[in-house]
């Protein structure tokens, strides 16, 4: 009752978060996007580069991708460590 949706605009949310975020959340932010870059290429040394980066910005960041580098370049209970956060 009552209840409306209201309009999706990608482009409009992700300009008001770029104003408001501080600098360490864009480095957050762009060093996520390399390294899902870099893992979607398979790129994993790169990709555990750009998820280190991020996990030394924000010690408990939320990137299960960094786990899945781990575990594919070997390092097994890395990844679990990482998948468990």
């Amino acid at each position: 009752l009552g209840a409306k949706d209201f309009e999706l605009n990608i482009q409009k949310t992700e300009m008001e978060w770029q104003q408001q975020a501080t600098p360490i959340e864009c480095q957050i932010r762009d060093y996520t996007r390399k390294g899902m870059h870099a893992l979607h290429m398979l790129q994993l040394e790169d990709a555990k580069s750009a998820f280190d980066v991020v996990y030394e910005l924000k010690p408990n960041a939320y990137c299960w991708h960094a786990g899945v580098v781990e575990f594919y370049l070997g390092d097994y209970e890395a990844g679990a460590r990482r998948l468990q956060q």
